[in-house]
């Protein structure tokens, strides 16, 4: 009786470091990765959508920058339908290559975004529909000199997953 009984607490004991070490592995496995910013190369492309010239911004210095030839026009007196209707046309009026670009999901595109927060809202749903992803943003802020600088882009589909599994 006692050679099983021992035998068994070999057993339970071989059993809970199994499960111990591969609840481990499955933690380690699931956690995040450091975030890191996306390297911006000499194909990047950087789509504004302000109405306003860019802040001036090292990180921009060499990219395409791509700007309506009118600043965008949003319609905010129909509610949200205008709005949406806005934006379409705000997408269609891309060029081409770039329409193809940012539809495709491409992460070399980072978009600049209208200070108009309901606007700039829905633009992001309606990429994320559009393309099934996020690109990089940025916005325009005010600095401490009380002038405009544009900050370094963000992933937001990388920020997502990252507070996706916190």
């Amino acid at each position: 009786m006692e050679q099983i009984q021992a035998v068994l607490t070999i057993v339970n004991t071989v059993l809970g470091v199994v499960i111990s070490m591969m609840t481990l592995y499955l933690f380690l496995k699931a956690r995040p990765k450091k975030h890191r910013r996306a390297k911006l190369g000499k194909d990047s492309l950087v789509i504004n959508l302000t109405g306003h010239p860019l802040p001036s911004a090292s990180w921009v210095e060499g990219l395409r920058v791509w700007e309506p030839d009118k600043p965008p026009a949003f319609n905010t007196t129909e509610g949200w339908g205008g709005l949406d209707g806005s934006l379409t046309r705000l997408v269609r009026e891309l060029p081409e290559d770039v329409q193809k670009r940012l539809l495709g999901g491409d992460q070399d595109i980072i978009i600049v975004i209208p200070g108009l927060a309901p606007a700039a809202l829905l633009l992001m749903v309606k990429l994320l529909g559009v393309t099934g992803t996020l690109p990089q943003f940025t916005a325009p802020v005010r600095g401490s000199d009380g002038g405009f600088q544009l900050p370094e882009p963000i992933s937001l589909s990388d920020y997502r997953l990252k507070n996706r599994l916190k």
